[in-house]
């Protein structure tokens, strides 16, 4: 399972809600663009690197997975594409 997002300059809401979802998930890899402070102990997480691997989910930073969402991703095929729209599950908002 993949997950891309773009780091919109909240740092905040990066370290409050996708940190802890990087830390429950480590069976997915995340993605992450841009310039922000990470902890360099998350193996799953992919600084400013070209995504691979699949089922891929583009998904915005402002609209953190829920677990049902996890749950769905997790369901779909490896060559699976889409955006938190296309998965129909919810997301929190943030």
């Amino acid at each position: 399972m993949v997950i891309s997002t773009k780091f919109d300059g909240n740092q905040k809401k990066f370290h409050w809600y996708w940190l802890p979802l990087m830390y429950k998930h480590p069976e997915c890899t995340f993605f992450v663009s841009g310039e922000f402070i990470f902890p360099k102990d998350i193996s799953n997480l992919k600084v400013n690197a070209e995504p691979k691997g699949g089922p891929f989910l583009e998904c915005p930073m402002n609209l953190v997975p829920t677990y049902s969402a996890m749950i769905e991703l997790q369901k779909k095929t490896k060559d699976w594409k889409g955006t938190s729209e296309d998965l129909k599950s919810k997301f929190y908002e943030v």
